[in-house]
This record gives C-alpha cells, structure tokens and sequence, in this order.
C-alpha cells in the first residue's frame, strides 16, 4: 500500500523544519559572535581611554565624552540584544518542540477514520493499515470462499472489526496517556487539567517575533554605535 499523503507531508516538514532551524541556528551563532567581539572592541576601547588618559589630551572633553557614550552605547545595546537573543531562543525552541512532536504523532498508529457504511472487506483492510498499522489478511481472503450473496454480510463483518479494533486502539492509548501524565506529573509537575492553549501560544508567537525584531535593532544600534566612534574619534585625530 502506498503510503498516506499525511505522512509523506509529516516527512516533508520534518526535513525542512530541521533545515530552517539548522540555518537559523548558524544565523544567531554568527551574530553572537559579531556582538562579543564589538563588546569586546568597546570594553577595550573604552579601558583603553581610562587607563591612557594623558595620551588623549589632543583631544578635547567633549570628543571624549562621545566616544565613550557612543561606546558605552554599543556595549549596553549588546549585551540587552544578547539576552533578547536568549529569550527568543527559548520561545523558538519551544514552538519548535510543539511543533515536531505534533508531527511525530502523525506517525502514531492511531488514526481513526467515519466509517460510512459502504466500505467493502478488501477497503476496511487497506483502512486498518492506513490507520492503525494493522494488516489483517483474512480481510482481503474472506471473499474467496463465499458465494457473491454473502459479500455484503462479510463487508458489513468487516466494518464491524475496524469499530472493534477502534474501540481496543482508543482504551489502549488512553491508558498510554494516563501512564505518561503521571511521569509528566511527576518529573516537572505540569498540570494534566490544563490543555494547550491556542491563544497563549499566539502571544507567545506575537512576544517572540516583537523580541526578535528588537533584538536586531538593537545587534544594528550596537555595530552603527561602534563604527560612529571610531570614525569619529578618527577624524579627530586627523584633523
């Protein structure tokens, strides 16, 4: 049997999720690195001044006063954008989690379907297996040895075991659950009465892309900060 569409789209995203946060991951860890070394050029720059104060006496207090604000500017916009990053790593994490895990259900054989009456032995087989991973051959074989009139008598007997084994499938992954409520409960102490809600995760959405956005103004207030004193302090010097 040809594999269902849903999971063929479930192995699709799963590809492609897993790429965009690789890149994603790079992306961030490229600007990481971008902001630690301006921090670093600042807070150097700026002990620099400090230390070497009567090396700078060409220039007047106010050139002075800049430069360190402008570094000091650099310096703080940077560490605010590293811990934003750090916010929305938590969150991006977070929806990815939910994310796959809703599409690793999709793999769960578990999946059953509104039966409308008119399934045939040969369908109710090709539905088991679509839904729950069952193949049950005497399904594809009962026809053989029956006459033509007893058909709809073994169609209908045939619809009645994909109810059955609905029924069975259904109390044996309530029960799943109830056992990994219990470990959830007792590792991180969730509250099994609270769902997921929708609405809580839209503004989770809504915090992260306004965090992340910030974040890099603030990653570009920090780069334009350093490179303003240091053209600044340059032309200074030079004139």
């Amino acid at each position: 049997m040809n594999k269902p569409y849903t999971e063929i789209l479930a192995d699709i995203y799963k590809e492609f999720h897993k790429t965009v946060r690789e890149q994603e991951e790079k992306i961030t860890e490229k600007f990481d690195k971008i902001i630690v070394w301006l921090i670093g050029f600042s807070t150097g720059a700026i002990v620099l001044i400090a230390s070497s104060a009567n090396k700078f006496k060409s220039f007047d207090k106010r050139t002075t006063a800049i430069v360190l604000i402008l570094l000091v500017s650099s310096i703080a916009t940077g560490i605010i954008a590293r811990i934003t990053s750090a916010i929305c790593s938590y969150l991006s994490y977070s929806f990815a989690a939910t994310f796959e895990f809703g599409l690793k259900m999709v793999d769960f054989p578990h999946n059953p379907r509104i039966l409308n009456g008119t399934e045939t032995s040969e369908e109710i087989y090709f539905c088991m297996d679509a839904d729950f991973k069952v193949q049950m051959q005497p399904l594809l074989e009962n026809k053989k040895n029956a006459s033509q009139d007893q058909w709809p008598q073994i169609d209908e007997s045939a619809r009645s075991v994909y109810l059955e084994y609905q029924k069975y499938s259904s109390e044996r992954l309530k029960e799943a659950k109830k056992e990994i409520d219990k470990i959830l409960l007792s590792s991180y102490g969730l509250d099994e009465t609270k769902p997921i809600n929708p609405k809580s995760i839209k503004r989770k959405r809504l915090l992260n892309n306004s965090l992340l956005t910030f974040t890099y103004i603030l990653y570009i207030i920090s780069a334009i900060s350093f490179g303003i004193a240091l053209i600044y302090l340059v032309i200074q010097y030079v004139q």
